[in-house]
């Protein structure tokens, strides 16, 4: 049996609902004639990390279907399974590296006569910091008399006014990754990708390799190259994963000088990060 699995907002959910309920003549849509389905647990609450999740369902005179799955792109719960003999659908929920996050599972069976249809709500924990930043843009430089990136890490991109992020001068013991690019008759080295690794707040400035220092701070782009506001970083952390094809993932928890927290994501590719010999 081929099984699929549909997950839908809300207004969708109501839709279904009442095309159900003029289909099959059920109230809600899980109850057909001699034929009933429902979900026995209507709300999951998930960790920040993920996990693994089964619905338990009881299904009265189960007549010839099949589920129907569907997902929207990109989306962050992932359908395992149908396992009609002990009546249990799974699926996976991601680790989430943002805002903590709420989703509608409309489970809907499809045979020759009808549909039968139920509904759950996951809810998944997530970064509770005091301002969360969905960046899109990670750009910066790299300087080789001390290793250090100084690395831009924001919403709209560096210098855009309003654009709003981290500046994060993190330190490596790796040797960046580097192209060469022809500007203006010249030869230039950019980084494609930046060092995996945990790097932690150093008040000492040390430099030494996974540690960033206290010139790191938070801010939104400002008229003539400056921030407004502008709060240093005085504590926290910063992950980034390589994601492959010269990819990362960062994922930011830090404190300022203002005394809020800041969380900040960011997955995808780095941008004009240039290499520079001082």
């Amino acid at each position: 049996m081929k099984s699929k699995f549909i997950l839908f907002s809300a207004a969708a959910v109501m839709i279904l609902a009442a095309a159900c309920e003029q289909q099959t003549g059920g109230g809600n849509g899980n109850g057909n004639g001699d034929s009933a389905f429902q979900l026995n647990t209507d709300y999951f609450d998930v960790p920040q990390s993920g996990d693994t999740i089964s619905l338990t369902y009881q299904f009265v005179n189960r007549p010839e279907g099949s589920f129907f799955i569907s997902f929207p792109e990109g989306h962050w719960i992932t359908y395992l399974g149908d396992d009609p003999a002990g009546n249990t659908i799974s699926f996976g929920v991601e680790a989430n590296p943002s805002r903590e996050r709420t989703d509608t599972v409309v489970i809907r069976y499809d045979y020759s006569t009808g549909f039968l249809l139920d509904t759950a709500f996951v809810h998944q924990d997530g970064q509770n910091t005091d301002v969360f930043i969905d960046a899109q843009s990670c750009t910066g430089e790299y300087y080789t008399s001390d290793k250090s990136y100084y690395t831009w890490v924001s919403t709209d991109g560096l210098w855009v006014v309003g654009s709003e992020g981290l500046n994060i001068n993190f330190y490596s013991s790796e040797e960046p990754v580097t192209e060469e690019f022809q500007q203006n008759g010249n030869t230039y080295r950019r980084l494609l990708t930046l060092p995996a690794g945990t790097y932690t707040y150093d008040p000492q400035a040390t430099m030494e390799p996974g540690t960033f220092c206290q010139t790191s701070f938070y801010g939104i782009a400002a008229e003539n190259y400056g921030y407004n506001p502008r709060y240093e970083i005085t504590d926290g952390t910063v992950i980034i994963t390589d994601l492959g094809n010269n990819e990362i993932q960062i994922e930011a928890e830090v404190t300022c000088n203002d005394g809020r927290s800041y969380g900040l994501f960011f997955s995808g590719s780095i941008e004009d990060y240039m290499y520079i010999n001082g």
